[in-house]
């Protein structure tokens, strides 16, 4: 395994890795508006996106597709905000987790020009991004109002 980030992060990489994984997991500093170096089978992102607005998030995504091969994928933890008529997953959220997305939604609204997308959203930022891309699977973290989107890129 591959941790991306950017160089200042990686002294603290090296400090907190365990040793019994160190064999096993590199860090390479790296820019995502940058093009993707590495090929690989699954590219994970974890609260990446959700501030950045569409724009800078499209350009986040094309940056890895020079090194994408058929089939790979793109596993995002993010937040997912409601579809605009509810849906069963949203109200088995707690009150808790909905009032920390409509609060997160605020903050990158106000903090970035960004916001929390529901799926829809994240459909057609793919679509922005490339038609390749093809969301497979979304998956909702019990009591959280994060979830993972697994996206397969059809080269």
């Amino acid at each position: 395994m591959v941790v991306q980030d950017r160089p200042k992060v990686e002294k603290s990489f090296q400090d907190n890795v365990p040793s019994d994984l160190a064999t096993r997991v590199t860090f390479q500093a790296h820019d995502f508006f940058k093009e993707q170096p590495l090929a690989a089978d699954v590219y994970f992102m974890k609260s990446i996106l959700h501030d950045w607005p569409d724009k800078h998030s499209i350009k986040i995504l094309r940056a890895l597709l020079p090194a994408m091969k058929p089939g790979a994928r793109v596993i995002l933890c993010e937040g997912i905000a409601p579809p605009i008529d509810g849906g069963e997953d949203w109200e088995k959220l707690p009150l808790m987790a909905k009032r920390m997305l409509a609060a997160a939604d605020l903050q990158m609204l106000v903090g970035f020009n960004a916001k929390q997308r529901s799926i829809d959203d994240w459909k057609e930022l793919l679509k922005m991004a490339d038609e390749r891309f093809e969301l497979a699977n979304t998956f909702f973290l019990p009591g959280s109002a994060s979830g993972i989107l697994e996206i397969v890129f059809r080269g």
